[in-house]
């Protein structure tokens, strides 16, 4: 009986062992491809031209504004005045 018990025990920590390294790899799987998708938009954050949007907007609202077609965002927006 204490030959059962001893293979028995021996066969659930090897079983406990290869569960553990499947959760571990799909964890380390998950955890790459979180890293890999945050890697992308960082390099797409990073290619962006903020000076010339700014620049952009600048013109448009200027533009807006001469010719009396600027409104409050919270009307461009079709949201009440706060």
């Amino acid at each position: 009986m204490r030959l059962l018990s001893a293979a028995l025990g021996t066969a659930a920590v090897q079983l406990i062992q290869k569960y553990r390294e499947f959760c571990n790899n799909q964890l380390k799987a998950a955890v790459d491809e979180a890293g890999s998708a945050l890697q992308n938009i960082s390099k797409e954050l990073l290619t962006l031209d903020f000076r010339g949007l700014r620049e952009q907007l600048a013109r448009r609202e200027k533009s807006a504004n001469e010719s009396g077609n600027a409104r409050p965002i919270y009307r461009a927006l079709d949201l009440k005045e706060a």
